[in-house]
């Protein structure tokens, strides 16, 4: 069933100004697949993650999560089973974070959506080696670094155990290794769990060979929908969102042209270094 945003419109009034954040937004995340969404500062990417689980209300249009159907009222009208059912990582961690302990963080989501104690405490266990903060258990979240915190903060919202996972900037703050594994991590998810993954970033490198599908919004409009390689393939899309081309690809374009030839399809390093390779080795054996 996924997520759908049907001629949704939402505004944000400061004073006499007001800004429109998503205009008549029109968009589908299917069931079980990881996207990322992408887009200028301002773009409403931000915007369109809090109306997941009805943080947000539209003020226009309809928007569907799941079985779960909303149109405009006010967010405490929510069903409590669709904030369970979507979770949702903000992009500074320390707004989400509260509890004296890592460990009680973890067990909040659990027992406040009915899990027995028992119960609570093998999500919590589970969530918390699934990110690497299990020895952090009893240390305060609030004293982490920032990378520490995300970790804590993803941890807190899988230990729920949602269909959907919607996280703004997970890899913000975290060094390559630990960037690689997050994404990996919310791939799996994918995978082997079937959830739904929705995910800000402004790293084409940290999605590719990873994310099924990119959506690119402007404007709070939809851009582009389609997958990542499709994406790098429209240069007028990217400089239109305000997005780099990841250095592979930047590496690939330039090589291709030394050589005279078309560059990989996936730009992956993998895939990038096995291509220039093989490209070196006939480039060679043709010019000396």
């Amino acid at each position: 069933m996924g997520v759908t945003f049907e001629q949704v419109t939402a505004r944000f009034r400061d004073g006499n100004r007001i800004t429109v954040a998503l205009d008549l937004l029109d968009v589908r995340f299917s069931s079980g697949r990881m996207t990322a969404l992408l887009g200028a500062p301002g773009s409403g990417k931000s915007t369109l993650l809090q109306h997941l689980n009805g943080l947000l209300r539209p003020d226009e249009g309809r928007m569907r999560t799941f079985e779960y159907e909303l149109g405009p009222g006010k967010p405490g009208e929510v069903p409590p089973a669709l904030r369970r059912k979507a979770g949702i990582v903000f992009q500074y961690p320390e707004q989400q974070l509260f509890a004296a302990t890592v460990r009680e963080e973890l067990l909040y989501a659990p027992l406040n959506f009915g899990m027995d104690e028992s119960g609570a405490a093998r999500a919590a266990e589970e969530a918390a080696r699934a990110l690497g903060v299990f020895d952090l258990m009893d240390e305060s979240p609030l004293e982490l670094s920032s990378g520490q915190q995300r970790k804590v903060a993803i941890a807190a919202v899988l230990a729920a155990d949602p269909d959907l996972l919607a996280l703004d900037e997970p890899t913000a703050s975290l060094d390559p290794e630990s960037r690689t594994e997050m994404m990996e991590l919310l791939a799996r998810l994918c995978r082997q769990r079937g959830k739904t993954v929705i995910t800000i970033t402004h790293r084409l490198e940290d999605v590719l060979g990873r994310a099924d599908e990119c959506v690119v919004l402007s404007g709070g409009k939809r851009l582009f929908q389609g997958t990542p390689e499709q994406l790098i393939g429209r240069p007028d899309v990217m400089e239109a969102a305000g997005l780099a081309p990841p250095p592979a690809a930047r590496l690939a374009a330039m090589l291709a042209e030394k050589w005279g030839t078309t560059p990989p399809s996936l730009y992956g390093a993998e895939e990038l270094a096995a291509w220039a390779i093989r490209m070196a080795r006939q480039s060679g054996g043709e010019r000396t």
